[in-house]
C-alpha cells in the first residue's frame, strides 16, 4: 500500500494559480511548477486573484499571506465562502511562524501551508497532493452526478411503468365490465371534487383509487354486475361475491410499486370509518382509511343519483345516517354539479365516435350483448372495441353521445 501511493500521485499535473505581490517569488514558483508539467496562472494581489479564479478552472492556489490590500487570509475566506470556489485547495505561502498565524489560516479555510523561504521538494509534493485531492473531488462529483442521472432515469422508468400498468388495468376493466368502468369514471369525478375541496395532499392517490375502485369486478359474472347497476336486489350468494370485490382489487394492486396506499383505500371502500382526529383535521386521519371512506361516500352518492335524485336530496339522505359518514366529506359535495353547463348531445355512428365523448345510452351488439355502458367515456381502447364489434358482429346505431363530459365547480376553478 505504502509503495503504491507515490505511484498514484506521480504524474499528477494541473492548473495552478500563484498569487504573490513580489514578481521574483511568482517567477520562482512558476518556473518550478512548469518544470513539473503544471499550467501556471499568476496574480499580483488579492483582487486580481479573485478575478482569475472566476476566469479559470483551477486545481490548486498558492496564496501569499502578506500582501497589500486584501491579504491572503481574507482572500482565502472569500474563496472558501463561495460554493463555486470552496473545493479548490488553497496553500498559504508564508514566512509567518507564530502559532496564532497558523490558526488564523486554518480558520480562514486553508488546506495546507508552505513556509518561506520555499523548499522546492516541499512545494512539489504539497502541490501534487493538492491536485490529486482536487482530481478525486471531481471524480466523486462526476460519480454523484452519474448516480443522480441514473436515479432520475429509474424514477422516470418507474413512472412510465406505473402509468402503463394503471392504463392496462383500466382498459381491462372497460373491456370486461363497461358498467363498472363507467361507474369508476363517475366516482373519480366525485372523489376529485371532494379531495380538492378538503385540500388533501397527494390528490393523485385518491383519484387513482377511485378509477381503480371497481377493478375487482372483473372477476364477477356479468349478470351479477348488471343487477347491481340496475338496482336489482342480489341473492345472498351474489351479495357475498360482490362484497369481496374490494379485497380482490386491493390484493391485485398491492403487488404494483407505489400503489400500496391505493390498494388499502380500495379495500376499505365498504368498511365503516372511525375517527381518530378532531373534526376539521382530516389530514391527521389514517390516510388509507380516509381514502376508503371517501370512496364509500362517492359510491353511495352515485347510487342515489342513479335514481334521478338531485345532489342536494341525495346528500340529505346520506346525512340522515349520522354514524356512517364524516360530515366534512358530505359538506365538500355541497357545490357538486353533475350536469354540464354546455353540452351537445348528438346521434352518431360508430365511425363518427371519437375519444373523450361520453355515451348517453348503453351500446349493444346486434346480438343484444352489452358492449359499453351509458355514462362511459370513450377511450382509445373502448373505441377500438366498438369498431371491431361494428365490423364483425354489428352494433345498434345511431348512438347518443355527449360531446362535453360532466364537470363540477372544482374542475372549473
Amino acid at each position: 500500500m505504502n509503495e503504491a501511493f507515490p505511484t498514484v500521485l506521480e504524474g499528477q499535473t494541473g492548473h495552478v494559480l500563484v498569487v504573490d505581490d513580489e514578481e521574483k517569488n511568482r517567477e520562482l514558483l512558476r518556473d518550478l511548477l512548469e518544470e513539473q508539467g503544471h499550467r501556471v496562472t499568476e496574480a499580483e494581489n488579492g483582487e486580481q486573484a479573485l478575478q482569475k479564479v472566476k476566469e479559470n478552472p483551477l486545481d490548486v492556489i498558492l496564496l501569499d499571506v502578506m500582501m497589500p490590500g486584501l491579504d491572503g487570509f481574507e482572500v482565502c475566506r472569500r474563496l472558501k465562502g463561495d460554493p463555486e470556489t470552496a473545493p479548490i485547495p488553497v496553500l498559504l505561502v508564508t514566512a509567518l511562524t507564530e502559532r496564532s498565524d497558523r490558526l488564523t489560516g486554518i480558520e480562514a479555510g486553508a488546506n495546507d501551508f508552505i513556509s518561506k523561504p520555499v523548499d522546492t521538494q516541499d512545494v512539489i509534493f504539497r502541490v501534487r497532493n493538492a491536485i490529486y485531492t482536487m482530481h478525486l473531488f471531481h471524480e466523486v462529483q462526476e460519480n454523484y452526478e452519474r448516480v443522480q442521472k441514473l436515479e432520475m432515469e429509474e424514477r422516470e422508468l418507474l413512472e412510465k411503468t406505473l402509468h402503463g400498468a394503471v392504463k392496462t388495468l383500466t382498459d381491462i376493466l372497460s373491456l370486461v365490465s363497461p358498467s363498472a368502468f363507467s361507474q369508476a369514471s363517475r366516482i373519480k369525478r366525485y372523489v376529485q371534487h371532494i379531495v380538492t375541496r378538503l385540500e388533501l395532499p397527494d390528490i393523485w392517490e385518491f383519484e387513482l383509487a377511485a378509477m381503480l375502485s371497481q377493478i375487482g369486478c372483473v372477476t364477477l359474472p356479468p349478470k351479477v354486475l348488471e343487477k347491481v347497476y340496475a338496482g336489482i336486489n342480489l341473492s345472498p350468494d351474489e351479495e357475498k361475491m360482490f362484497s369481496e370485490h374490494p379485497e380482490i382489487g386491493g390484493n391485485l394492486l398491492r403487488s404494483v410499486p407505489r400503489l400500496e396506499n391505493i390498494a388499502d383505500m380500495i379495500m376499505a371502500q365498504q368498511q365503516g370509518f372511525h375517527r381518530s382526529a378532531e373534526r376539521g383535521d382530516l389530514q391527521a386521519e389514517d390516510r388509507p382509511a380516509l381514502g376508503g371512506h371517501i370512496l364509500k361516500v362517492a359510491l353511495d352518492l352515485d347510487r342515489l343519483l342513479a335514481h334521478d335524485l338531485e345532489v342536494a336530496d341525495a346528500l340529505r339522505q346520506l346525512r340522515q345516517q349520522t354514524d356512517v359518514y364524516i360530515p366534512e366529506v358530505l359538506d365538500a359535495l355541497e357545490d357538486l354539479e353533475v350536469q354540464p353547463d354546455k353540452t351537445v348531445v348528438k346521434a352518431v355512428t360508430v365511425a363518427e365516435l371519437d375519444t373523450w365523448m361520453i355515451l348517453n345510452e348503453d351500446v349493444r351488439a346486434g346480438s343484444g350483448m352489452l358492449i359499453a355502458s351509458k355514462g362511459q367515456e370513450i377511450t382509445s381502447t373502448v373505441l377500438g372495441r366498438l369498431r371491431n364489434f361494428a365490423k364483425n358482429i354489428g352494433v345498434e346505431e345511431p348512438i347518443l353521445v355527449t360531446i362535453q363530459s360532466p364537470v363540477s365547480k372544482s374542475s372549473k376553478s
